[in-house]
């Protein structure tokens, strides 16, 4: 069984290990507009509708 293993430490130039963490300013989004951000709402209607279709075990007996 091969395994190559990489070690845990890594060896970085000191002008590259400052240039990864130096901060990035940058300005953030606040106002986003969404298009079709109207969800509907799960309301007693459905529900009624669900139990309207509902078929249950019993009633698919009955149709044999």
């Amino acid at each position: 069984m091969k395994t190559d293993v990489m070690p845990s430490i890594i060896k970085m130039d000191k002008e590259e290990l400052l240039k990864l963490v130096t901060e990035v300013k940058e300005t953030v989004a606040t106002v986003i507009d969404l298009p079709g951000d109207n969800k509907k709402t799960f309301g007693p209607v459905d529900m009624w509708n669900i139990r309207r279709n509902f078929k249950s075990a019993s009633d698919m007996m009955r149709r044999r």
